[in-house]
């Protein structure tokens, strides 16, 4: 996945980096997403996945790089626009209100409905459609508190269709599912890319739904070491004294191991880069599953 040249259709993302006070959580990420295909963020707990989708969304501000959506850079778009363009769904969506579901995927219409107004009948109407779309309209009425967790899945995945998005983000779209939910969300999410010319973003914790699911794979990994500390922020024990500049690259300092296709991504070379432990990579009616070792 190499990067393309800013004019081009997708999401490009140049030269990224971020850091949290001392921590350096990104470091130089360059990728670009092709318009209308299903990319997969994958690596260890840490790595960035959440903090990446949610500076491509908007939410956090990077200390350098530039994220352009469509060959525009995102921070000058407004947000309202920002929000027709990109439909996000986070990990955590409780809600403690009665809300019927309707009411709920009602919201992602907020971008078109002007301040102090109330949805109108076009846009309960989109709001069906997508319910529509994703299988769900017959609990329509129902309250979204007392729908199960498959099913709240599919509700905010609709609520991000109602905005009517080029672009969809989704952070573990499959979290707290069952294997049949889980493959069904990941099903649909197929589906919104084909059928209506989406392009996803999507992060996942299990590697073989990556393999199964997407166009093209982005494997991170950590930037720091095992006591969770900065690589240039270490010194010598004894001394105080900043270490040698051989001694600073010992942990990585770009987070993306690898991008491009599935198969020459999952490695078993690439996987130890990443998430430090030996895999074997078998297959089964052509299909490649990821095995550990113990």
């Amino acid at each position: 996945m190499g990067m393309n040249e800013n004019q081009n259709k997708g999401i490009s993302v140049e030269n990224l980096t971020l850091s949290y006070e001392k921590n350096l959580v990104l470091n130089n990420i360059n990728f670009s997403i092709k318009k209308g295909s299903v990319v997969t963020l994958v690596g260890p707990n840490g790595c960035g996945k959440t903090t990446l989708l949610k500076i491509i969304n908007g939410f956090l501000r990077q200390n350098e790089g530039t994220v352009y959506i469509d060959s525009r850079n995102i921070e000058g778009i407004a947000n309202r626009e920002l929000s027709r363009i990109l439909g996000h769904v986070s990990q955590m969506h409780k809600s403690s209100f009665p809300f019927s579901v309707l009411d709920v995927v009602l919201t992602g219409r907020m971008p078109y409905i002007s301040m102090f107004s109330t949805p109108g009948k076009e846009d309960i109407e989109k709001a069906y459609q997508v319910l529509e779309f994703m299988g769900i309209a017959h609990f329509a009425r129902r309250q979204y508190t007392r729908i199960s967790g498959g099913e709240r899945q599919m509700v905010m995945i609709a609520k991000a269709l109602a905005q009517e998005p080029d672009f969809l983000l989704l952070d573990e779209p499959t979290s707290f599912l069952d294997l049949k939910n889980q493959i069904h969300v990941l099903k649909t999410i197929i589906n919104l890319a084909k059928t209506r010319n989406i392009t996803v973003l999507m992060t996942l914790h299990e590697p073989n739904h990556a393999l199964l699911f997407s166009d093209e794979i982005i494997l991170l990994r950590k930037l720091h070491g095992p006591e969770n500390e900065n690589i240039s922020s270490r010194h010598d024990p004894n001394t105080g004294a900043s270490p040698e500049k051989e001694n600073i690259l010992t942990y990585p300092v770009e987070n993306i191991v690898s991008s491009g296709a599935p198969e020459k991504v999952m490695t078993p070379e690439k996987i130890k880069e990443a998430y430090g432990i030996d895999v074997e990579i078998l297959e089964h009616k052509g299909k490649r599953m990821i095995i550990p070792e113990i």
